[in-house]
């Protein structure tokens, strides 16, 4: 039987129906409060009426600091109405609890993970905290971080080493640029590996016929911050990159 927390195993379950069906069925949006994530709203709406897919709000609530239940009905209602009124079938749950631990079960159940990302420091996932890194190297599916404004996926950069998560995330670029004419840019650091690694993501790309630009460039992580602004990228897609994480 298939370990579904396996890195590949989300694809493999998903290969067949690449052609003939939506990627994301069933879309997990982490919500603190409904009134401070309208970019996070937008983003998860958009791409359920995209995909046709299923919004499953989840709340989870500080055990140190409960919010009253009045106002977590009426965050709930919100959500749900929000949804309806864009035709999105929708759920919301409220849990109590660690918001890693809760996020990580519940996202057995969903085929994407979409948080926000908080600057500063937040009670759910903070980009300088450990939250969000404790995610990224436990989550067995796709997760979008959205920091603040909703893309468009108008252009994606994806930062490939060749390894096993960053194939990954090549195969979501792929589906992007077939299903939703995302624009791809393929880049790598300069190291011994850079040709072996773009080599394979090009016959990666030509089996599905789809165009992409190719980079090889600098040494630090720089060089893909510079290709976003460059380029004007909305989406930086990555699986791993050998290194520190930037």
């Amino acid at each position: 039987q298939q370990n579904l927390r396996e890195t590949g195993a989300w694809r493999k379950n998903r290969l067949i129906e690449r052609f003939t069906d939506n990627l994301f069925k069933d879309i997990l949006i982490t919500i603190e409060k409904v009134k401070d994530s309208e970019d996070l709203l937008q983003q998860a709406i958009g791409l359920a009426k995209w995909e046709n897919a299923r919004l499953h709000g989840l709340h989870v609530q500080n055990p140190q600091n409960p919010q009253a239940a009045a106002d977590l009905e009426f965050d709930k209602q919100q959500f749900l109405e929000r949804c309806e009124q864009n035709e999105v079938e929708a759920s919301y749950s409220i849990e109590i609890g660690e918001p890693t631990k809760q996020i990580l079960a519940r996202s057995l159940l969903a085929d994407l993970v979409i948080v926000k990302v908080l600057h500063p420091p937040g009670h759910l996932i903070s980009s300088s905290g450990t939250g969000l890194r404790t995610i990224i190297h436990n989550l067995a599916r796709p997760l979008l971080a959205v920091p603040s404004g909703a893309s468009s996926f108008s252009s994606a950069l994806v930062a490939f080493d060749g390894s096993v998560k960053a194939r990954e995330a090549l195969y979501l670029a792929a589906y992007m640029a077939e299903r939703w004419g995302t624009k791809l840019t393929i880049a790598t650091l300069e190291d011994k590996n850079a040709d072996d690694s773009i080599a394979l993501a090009k016959q990666t790309l030509d089996f599905y016929e789809l165009p992409a630009d190719f980079l090889i460039g600098g040494k630090s992580y720089q060089f893909f911050l510079d290709v976003v602004r460059e380029r004007a990228v909305d989406v930086l897609a990555m699986g791993s990159y050998s290194g520190n994480p930037f």
